[in-house]
């Protein structure tokens, strides 16, 4: 009879080869009685069983291995109709000679069919509820399950195994003989999902928001900021020791980072916060960092052997956390990428990046007379609360101010909000949320404001992240006085700062009115000719009563 030989899973099952008996067996070797199967690179937290679908009566030579198989085996394999299979009775015993149909070896087909019929269906209650599993009813109480173990680390023994033929199940589906002439076996876990980003709310590329009052971290793909926030970023990676069968003996994750964001720097690398792999102790010389792109994006590195052996279990959650901060050139209702990869085995990036955005925006006004024309000399004061927004100068390419454009400062300054001769102020650089904006002094020959006026900027997003508010004006910015009346909005017109800056265009701006004062009256002006006035009448009278009381 042929041998049966190891059989591949999907991605190729394992079948054993029967190896000759050896010669130090021979006399000072006790002739084995079970056998053992290992999983050198088990997925912790699976459950790997091993049923029995013929037993092997070895004589002791690789060459003459006799397969039995009872009558409800027969029978529960489809007796002369299965395809790959022969069953030849033994006499009145009850019990068949199992054969090979066709080559079994390396043939998906046979390995779908077994995986097929070493399903688990559910057992449900008289109510219809599902209270545990079993094996499909075609092969339940007919192979017998001779050995079960949950992985609780990268490596599982199924061990005192009776000689025969085994069906691994798990993610394997592997059939294996275990035979005195090669009674341990190690199968591979081939079909295992292998490196991926962790599917957790956490996993992946995320922004880490630390609240201030210290309550649990959040996680998120996309956030807004003020120019010179510092953001936080976690990688996270679920890694394997296989794909498939090939061993895997690095890992790298790739980084990098759009325009207006740019890392927290620690020696002439990212400054990397924290690393963790799960299961073990990770220190700096377990990985090593090199930066590309004129230090916009960064590639982290981990050897996953040491010689033959794996330094981590398998699977382990790689978790990388980095900072990088915004500039004061990020782009305004734009969004801030930051996209990461990673490949194994020194291969080319082949993975889905995973990608995170950070919004940031712009507060603008138009401060005008009542005829509508620019006015120059409003001051003005930003606050979030009653905290006050500190701003600093827009400079242009040779560092001169330009009029009227304010940035978000993250330290205090004592750069004062003035209008310029245009009328029109830009602040850019702070996040969502609403801001109070108050007139400090108006220019001369003006009433000051009597309302603060409120800004709210409210960025809307999409389910990808991306700003969907970038061209509708009053839902982007509302500005609105005290009482809560909305200030006439207004649409930015080209001009030079648009070209140089860009912002302008996508930022829509409120026009702010302040109105002339009336001046009093003074004297020798029309109070003078009012008392003149006042003066002749009472004249008049007088000299009415003196000639009528003549008359009388």
């Amino acid at each position: 009879m042929r041998k049966m030989k190891k059989l591949l899973s999907m991605l190729v099952a394992a079948t054993m080869t029967l190896a000759m008996a050896a010669p130090s067996f021979a006399d000072t070797t006790p002739t084995p009685t079970s056998g053992t199967i290992t999983i050198p690179n088990a997925t912790v937290g699976n459950t790997y069983e091993a049923y029995q679908m013929f037993e092997a009566n070895p004589s002791g030579s690789e060459d003459l291995i006799a397969y039995t198989a009872t009558q409800p085996q027969v029978t529960a394999l489809g007796g002369e109709n299965n395809p790959y299979f022969e069953f030849e009775a033994i006499g009145t015993t009850g019990k068949y000679n199992v054969k090979e149909k066709i080559k079994l070896e390396d043939n998906p087909e046979y390995l779908n069919y077994l995986k097929g019929l070493f399903h688990e269906v559910d057992v449900k209650d008289s109510d219809g509820e599902v209270i545990g599993k079993k094996m499909a009813p075609a092969i339940d109480n007919v192979f017998t399950l001779k050995k079960s173990e949950t992985a609780t680390s990268a490596t599982v023994t199924l061990n005192e195994l009776p000689f025969g033929y085994y069906f691994v199940t798990s993610s394997l589906g592997t059939a294996v003989s275990v035979t005195s002439t090669n009674y341990e076996v190690s199968v591979l876990d081939k079909n295992q999902a292998g490196p991926h980003w962790n599917p957790d709310p956490d996993g992946g590329k995320k922004i880490v928001i630390q609240p201030a009052d210290g309550s649990a971290e959040q996680f998120v793909d996309t956030t807004d900021a003020n120019y010179g926030d510092t953001l936080h970023f976690q990688l996270k990676l679920d890694t394997t020791n296989y794909k498939g069968e090939e061993e895997i003996t690095s890992y790298k994750l790739t980084d990098r980072l759009g325009n207006g964001l740019s890392y927290v720097m620690e020696n002439g690398n990212v400054k990397i916060d924290a690393v963790s792999i799960t299961g073990a102790t990770v220190e700096a010389t377990d990985y090593s960092i090199t930066m590309i792109s004129d230090n916009k994006g960064f590639s982290i590195e981990f050897p996953w052997k040491d010689g033959n052996n794996f330094k981590y279990a398998s699977p382990a959650t790689i978790t990388v956390r980095y900072s990088a901060t915004v500039t004061d050139t990020a782009a305004l209702n734009t969004a801030l990428t930051n996209t990461a990869n990673f490949s194994y085995n020194n291969e080319s990036e082949s993975d889905t990046p995973e990608e995170t955005k950070t919004y940031t925006y712009a507060v603008a006004i138009n401060k005008i007379t009542d005829a509508g024309v620019g006015l120059a000399d409003a001051e003005f004061e930003l606050k979030s609360g009653n905290t006050k927004i500190n701003v600093s100068p827009v400079t242009d390419v040779d560092g001169v101010a330009i009029a009227g454009r304010y940035k978000y400062s993250a330290t205090p300054t004592d750069t004062k909000i003035i209008s310029p001769a245009d009328g029109l102020i830009i602040i850019s650089g702070l996040k969502e949320g609403n801001y109070d904006l108050t007139e400090t002094k108006a220019p001369a020959g003006y009433n000051l404001l009597e309302d603060t006026l409120h800004v709210t900027i409210n960025g809307e997003k999409d389910e990808n992240g991306n700003d969907t508010s970038a061209n509708t004006n009053k839902d982007k910015i509302v500005v609105s006085t005290l009482n809560g009346a909305v200030v006439e909005n207004g649409t930015a017109n080209a001009d030079t700062r648009d070209v140089a800056f860009g912002e302008i265009m996508a930022t829509p701006f409120e026009n702010v009115v302040n109105v002339a004062g009336s001046r009093l009256p003074a004297t020798g002006g029309i109070g003078t000719t009012i008392f003149y006035a006042a003066g002749i009448i009472l004249m008049a009278g007088a000299v009415f009563f003196v000639v009528r009381r003549k008359r009388a």
